[in-house]
């Protein structure tokens, strides 16, 4: 989706292809922790590739407005192109990474009870409240941050994407 919308004629397809990307890539961070979580056993060594996880997505959400700040300074449509690095990067985690057997307590049991249990954990108060939370730090992050701030940047203080880059990396 990143690197098609780099080459989409019209708006309307850019955004289409916007959409398969944030679809395509908006569980990746509660991948990572559940992958993390469920494949290392040992708590110290658990807590230890947590904190890498977190020191890696960091480092992204700090390097890569830079990064593309410098990147749009050439073209608009190479911060764009990033993305691509995507498949070839998973392709060589999946050929590399060694991932212990699969070991629960509990038995799999489908997907069915799975989705009752989940019913079930939302219905409680405290779990609405903290989805309610996520979703409204979602929409500050990813609205007015991310979406508004460049756009309000060029139009009123005519920054260059170097500039945004650089104030954006600087929030994380």
């Amino acid at each position: 989706g990143g690197v098609g919308s780099a080459f989409m004629p019209d708006f309307e397809s850019f955004l289409f292809c916007r959409l398969l990307q944030g679809a395509g890539s908006g569980a990746f961070g509660v991948l990572a922790l559940t992958i993390i979580s469920d494949t290392v056993e040992d708590s110290g060594l658990r807590i230890k590739a947590l904190g890498y996880n977190n020191s890696v997505m960091s480092i992204g959400s700090a390097s890569i407005p830079l990064l593309s700040g410098i990147l749009a300074e050439i073209s608009w449509e190479l911060p764009l192109l990033l993305s691509g690095i995507a498949l070839p990067l998973a392709f060589l985690v999946w050929m590399n990474m060694k991932t212990p057997p699969y070991k629960s307590a509990e038995p799999y049991l489908g997907l069915r009870p799975y989705l009752l249990a989940t019913g079930k954990a939302i219905a409680h108060r405290e779990v609405r409240i903290l989805l309610l939370f996520t979703v409204i730090n979602f929409m500050v992050i990813f609205g007015p941050l991310v979406t508004f701030y460049p756009e309000l940047s060029d139009s009123k203080f005519h920054a260059t994407p170097f500039e945004i880059g650089m104030v954006m990396s600087s929030m994380s």
